[in-house]
């Protein structure tokens, strides 16, 4: 029994020594970068970014900075406008000498890289606008909502077009 907590014992100072020693090689790293700098690396099927922050950010910002970095690069290299993964792996904040360290790791295999959103003309009817602002100030009758949820179909926004036809059933007849 007593082997047992010995070798529990090595094997989490160990896990402590290869912790210690990724920080540090991350802290060298990001030395000689500035607040806000990026950098980034692939290898094997993974993609990473690690980012230098100041030491009063708030993590969730560094965070979020780094994942829309990688998103930016991987959507770069790949002719996309968004990028969407299912899991990305967050280290950190690592605290270096004055300074932090925040490391994002996905697999690229789990990327998908999305065409962009289709973009909604504005409307060029005067029956459309006036529906809109009607709409807005809650007083929209069905003929405006069903003239709404057309003008939205035809310009690919489905999801406003649902939401006009839900509209419908849930309004009182004016």
């Amino acid at each position: 029994m007593a082997n047992f907590f010995l070798a529990l014992i090595l094997l989490c100072s160990t896990a402590l020594i290869a912790q210690a020693q990724y920080s540090d090689s991350l802290c060298s790293l990001m030395e000689g970068k500035k607040n806000g700098d990026f950098l980034f690396q692939e290898y094997g099927v993974f993609a990473r970014t690690i980012s230098r922050r100041g030491l009063d950010e708030q993590h969730n910002v560094g965070s979020s900075a780094a994942k829309g970095a990688l998103a930016r690069r991987l959507a770069k290299d790949g002719n996309a406008q968004n990028v969407r993964w299912s899991g990305a792996e967050i280290q950190g904040p690592i605290i270096c000498n004055g300074f932090k360290v925040i490391a994002v790791k996905v697999d690229v295999r789990t990327v998908k890289l999305m065409e962009p959103d289709p973009v909604i003309s504005q409307p060029n009817n005067e029956l459309v606008e006036a529906a809109m602002v009607r709409h807005i100030s809650g007083r929209a009758s069905r003929d405006d909502l069903s003239l709404l949820q057309k003008f939205y179909a035809q310009n690919g926004d489905l999801l406003q077009a649902n939401r006009m036809a839900e509209d419908m059933l849930t309004i009182n007849i004016k």
